[in-house]
């Protein structure tokens, strides 16, 4: 019986020692920023901001590189309206993981957003009843 109990013993120790070690940014789920976020959907993600959202399919993001995908926008106009249009989304995330970039552009305006991993305390009114 101790045989078995310092076997088990060994091999989780073992088992411990070779696991990589990731720093808790590497299981970020949602980074965010006044008004708006960036959260794990399935196999991609969704921004949310103001009277929109963006899903981005198929979107794997990696410490220190650049990303360009395609996204689908649906945003509501002060009507209540919604409309769904392709956007071309490109964006990084930092060296460390603490810091996403993310930009699109949307009506011919360049929407930039800047995303970190602590959660942002900001109200907004975003008027698009």
């Amino acid at each position: 019986m101790k045989k078995i109990l310092y076997l088990s013993f060994l091999i989780l120790i073992l088992a411990h020692c070779n696991s990589k070690k990731l720093s808790p940014e590497a299981d970020v789920k949602t980074w965010s920023a006044p008004c708006s976020s960036f959260s794990k959907d399935k196999d991609g993600y969704i921004l949310s901001g103001c009277c929109y959202h963006v899903t981005i399919p198929s979107l794997v993001l990696n410490k220190n590189e650049s990303f360009s995908k395609k996204g689908m926008i649906r945003s509501r106009d002060n009507k209540g309206n919604y409309t769904e249009t392709e956007v071309d989304v490109n964006g990084n995330l930092s060296s460390d993981g603490k810091n996403l970039y993310v930009s699109f552009t949307y009506h011919n305006k360049i929407v930039n957003h800047e995303f970190s991993i602590v959660e942002s305390t900001m109200l907004c009114d975003c008027a698009c009843l």
